[in-house]
């Protein structure tokens, strides 16, 4: 008789502004998960990210129902309103620590983009990050790769920690760019269905 094995769970955790969030993001989603054999991904848009301004065009709770529609169809990814809940900076460290209490047993991989990447030794309580999470950089734009594999071993000499560096399909594209298009009118390819009815529907990114 075979005895049953407790996997365990293999969780990944997507965050940013997704302002507005675009076939790239969900891409990145779909490959992380391909790569890494993630069980699920968290998918959680920042209230007030550290790191980078919000365009305040678009409030907290529209990019999260655009996120929302933008994943909806994604069966393995949850969008959750962790960090539009809590008040102030939107910490990933703080993310994870409340993660970490809902899920106990899972293993973490937190996704990131290459430019988060390639600065995250500058978060904030980077080595409570580390100690909970393999820290996994999405590569999006050709020819990356490189850079991102020679920081991924800085890292790993600096504060003894493995990381992960995933080659995307490459899209071409920013949601800074997308901005600039809806605002110009341009219907865009880049951005799904449901997504771009919200924001036409909203009257967002138009000025």
């Amino acid at each position: 008789m075979s005895m049953s094995v407790n996997k365990t769970e293999k969780i990944g955790i997507y965050g940013g502004s997704f302002d507005p969030p675009h076939f790239g993001h969900v891409i990145a989603v779909k490959e992380a998960r391909r790569s890494l054999g993630l069980d699920r991904v968290l998918v959680i848009p920042a209230a007030i990210p550290p790191h980078k301004r919000i365009s305040g065009r678009a409030t907290a709770e529209q990019r999260f129902e655009m996120t929302r529609l933008a994943f909806e169809n994604v069966k393995f990814a949850e969008v959750r309103d962790d960090e539009l809940r809590r008040e102030g900076p939107s910490y990933t460290a703080d993310t994870v620590a409340e993660l970490r209490e809902e899920f106990p047993d899972a293993r973490f991989y937190l996704l990131t983009g290459a430019d988060m990447f390639m600065t995250i030794q500058n978060w904030w309580n980077v080595e409570e990050i580390f100690a909970s999470c393999t820290v996994v950089a999405l590569s999006r734009e050709a020819g990356q790769t490189d850079e991102l594999r020679e920081h991924a071993v800085w890292l790993g000499h600096r504060y003894a920690v493995s990381t992960e560096v995933v080659e995307n399909p490459v899209v071409e594209i920013s949601s800074t760019e997308l901005r600039g298009l809806i605002a110009k009118g341009q219907q865009s390819k880049f951005l799904p269905e449901k997504v771009a009815q919200y924001i036409a529907r909203e009257g967002l990114y138009l000025d």
